[in-house]
């Protein structure tokens, strides 16, 4: 029956692009999938032990449309001029390089970098890498897995509705997700990011042994994996919400800062004018 319902999901999602075919799958395996964490190889969240790694999470500097005050998360605009830093969001990624170099000083060597390929992230990243002199071999792009949440039907919104969404889907339930719009722009419920944090996290423990910095556009992406990580209700992840160029040592979960509960603030949905 898994394997059917799997197919299924494969060839409805055919016509898709890659990532969007991808994450559906991922997000169907999740839900027919009832094997324990050992089996599947993923990542227990919240952790039971230490991670192997140390973690830094930071939002990309300020991009042109969240200046505009506009909700961009279709991948299909990831790449464009709209979706790069503006002056502001490149002051903030430099802050943000300079906050991580004093998290993790000289004495470990410089951190993995892995982002999203959004053009502000990779702007960030390339940020990054130039202050804390990370060599090409760990400048890591994710193709998708980092990608934006999709807001589906409400793309192109003012982001100023985005703590009323939440409050229509994700303080609801972690299935509820908003519709998706004609032009194929994608719509994610949390769980759907949560599917796809968690798989970051684990193809991190498995694969590297290091400290490593998560680059990734918009705050709920974030939000949803420091939640998952403190064992927080996914229901309540704008709780922890990230302002462009935040950056956050979560470590390896065994050296974590505590977590503190918060208003959802605005500020990182738009600037002031």
């Amino acid at each position: 029956m898994t394997r059917l319902v799997l197919l299924l999901v494969v060839t409805a999602a055919g016509a898709a692009r890659p990532e969007i075919q991808r994450r559906r799958f991922l997000a169907a395996a999740a839900a027919s999938t009832a094997a324990p964490a050992d089996a599947s190889g993923l990542l227990l969240l919240p952790p039971t032990k230490p991670l192997t790694n140390r973690y830094v999470l930071v939002r990309a500097g300020e991009s042109r449309s969240e200046a505009d005050g506009v909700i961009e998360t279709n991948t299909a605009r990831k790449f464009l001029f709209s979706n790069g830093l503006t002056e502001e969001g490149a002051k903030q990624a430099s802050a943000a390089a300079d906050a991580v170099a004093r998290i993790f000083g000289d004495a470990g060597g410089p951190p993995v970098v892995r982002y999203a390929t959004a053009r502000h992230c990779k702007q960030t990243a390339d940020i990054l890498g130039a202050r804390l002199a990370v060599p090409s071999s760990k400048l890591l792009p994710e193709a998708d897995l980092l990608d934006a949440r999709g807001y589906g039907a409400h793309e192109g919104e003012g982001l100023w509705r985005v703590p009323e969404l939440w409050a229509q889907y994700d303080a609801r339930s972690r299935y509820a997700k908003p519709p998706e719009a004609e032009d194929g722009s994608y719509a994610e419920s949390v769980e759907d990011v949560y599917v796809r944090v968690r798989e970051v996290l684990s193809v991190c423990e498995t694969t590297l042994c290091d400290d490593v910095v998560l680059v990734a556009p918009g705050s709920d992406v974030l939000s949803v994996l420091e939640a998952s990580l403190r064992g927080r209700r996914l229901t309540d992840h704008f709780a922890l919400t990230y302002a462009p160029g935040e950056v956050r040592y979560v470590g390896d979960m065994g050296d974590a800062r505590p977590w503190a509960p918060r208003r959802p603030s605005q500020h990182h949905l738009f600037r002031p004018a």
